[in-house]
């Protein structure tokens, strides 16, 4: 999946290097990808070191490496806590304050027909919230996408 979402990132970025637009959207979409993928792989080695318990500390395991080479990752490049405060920055501002979103509406995670992908939709906004200030209808559109993300996970 990281492989395809990559490939998805290189295109936008040769996109843009050829006079395109949607340069924000390329660093959140970059961004993510960079925090989850390390995170991940991090997470990944750090397991399999403890799965192989006191052998796992040892060189002939190759584990060692692997924890020395990706665990800065995660900081290389910006730190992956400040690269998904950045995302989020830019789902607020894209879609947190108005601009393309429907009147009375807050932006939800959803699978496409196909289930190969994740993609923006809109959601009604609870009852209540259509008359709050754009930073309650950006809190409640944070809410409800980690939400989603969290239903899709379990799938």
């Amino acid at each position: 999946a990281m492989h395809f979402a990559a490939r998805d990132v290189r295109s936008a970025y040769d996109a843009y290097r050829r006079g395109g637009s949607g340069l924000a959207q390329l660093h959140a979409h970059s961004a993510a990808l960079k925090s989850y993928a390390t995170t991940l792989a991090a997470s990944g080695i750090e397991t399999c070191r403890l799965l192989c318990g006191g052998h796992g500390y040892s060189l002939a395991s190759g584990l060692p490496d692997l924890y020395a080479e990706f665990t800065p990752a995660q900081t290389y490049e910006g730190d992956n806590n400040v690269m998904l405060l950045q995302v989020a920055r830019w789902l607020v501002k894209r879609l947190g304050t108005g601009g393309s979103r429907p009147a009375g509406t807050h932006p939800t995670l959803q699978h496409s027909e196909d289930g190969n992908y994740l993609s923006l939709d809109q959601a009604p906004l609870p009852e209540g919230l259509a008359d709050q200030p754009p930073e309650a209808v950006a809190a409640a559109a944070l809410r409800g996408l980690a939400e989603s993300a969290r239903v899709l996970a379990r799938r």
